[in-house]
């Protein structure tokens, strides 16, 4: 079964995603002016509990600030780790990527192509490492 995994082309392209959607990961611009509203908001609702309040909705929904401050209290309030919700939203847009085009087109190449066209598209790579409401 591991085996079966590991030589999957999904597995290949989540690999190949990992490092375009990560790199460089450290030391990456916060360029989004929504972070400073939703990681404040998010620190306090970590600190309060309070995950019912309208505070935290920003007009956006609360599912960023909510995420934000369960990642904060289980881990250290970082970068890295409050950027994880998106990062691992692009992981699983490959995943839904390579499953409706295989199941769509059945064809490999067309596959392949539409999963490196997802992983190099400049709005996923950005979205990926930039922390907020967008994805």
């Amino acid at each position: 079964m591991l085996n079966y995994i590991l030589q999957s082309p999904l597995f290949k392209f989540l690999c190949i995603s990992c490092l375009i959607f990560g790199l460089p990961f450290i030391y990456f611009p916060l360029t989004d002016g929504d972070i400073v509203n939703w990681t404040s908001a998010a620190s306090e609702l970590n600190a309060t509990k309070n995950f019912l309040t309208g505070a935290n909705d920003q007009g956006h929904g609360p599912l960023m600030v909510w995420t934000g401050a369960i990642i904060i209290a289980i881990f250290k309030k970082s970068f890295f780790w409050l950027n994880s919700f998106n990062y691992l939203m692009s992981l699983i847009g490959v995943v839904v990527t390579y499953f409706f085009s295989k199941k769509f087109w059945n064809n490999s190449h067309i596959t392949t192509t539409s999963i490196i066209l997802f992983i190099t598209s400049i709005s996923v790579v950005y979205l990926s490492r930039t922390p907020m409401y967008d994805w």
